[in-house]
């Protein structure tokens, strides 16, 4: 699973992380699928030339842990699986005392 988390990432952000930690799993909607979604925190990370799939649109933003919480949390950001990976990237962050 990481490895497919690793090879989402530079194909659709053209980042590689040198570090990953496992954020647990995510049942985005348990009561009428079987679906499961993998969290990871993926960290430092340079930045190589991404490959997108052309059919798929993307719009990539850069912005502080904090800014997307707040987004999040205000209901610009509305995808359950990322609105769970940034709350659990929040949480293990401060737990190593690396705030947003």
């Amino acid at each position: 699973p990481r490895d497919e988390a690793a090879r989402e990432l530079e194909e659709e952000t053209g980042l590689r992380a040198a570090t990953w930690t496992e954020l647990g799993a995510v049942e985005p909607s348990n009561s009428i699928t079987d679906q499961r979604g993998l969290l990871w925190l993926a960290e430092d990370l340079t930045q190589l030339q991404p490959a997108p799939d052309p059919t798929e649109a993307l719009a990539l933003w850069r912005l502080p842990l904090s800014a997307a919480i707040t987004m999040a949390l205000e209901g610009q950001l509305t995808d359950a699986l990322s609105v769970v990976g940034l709350c659990r990237a929040d949480h293990v962050l401060r737990r190593r005392g690396r705030r947003r």
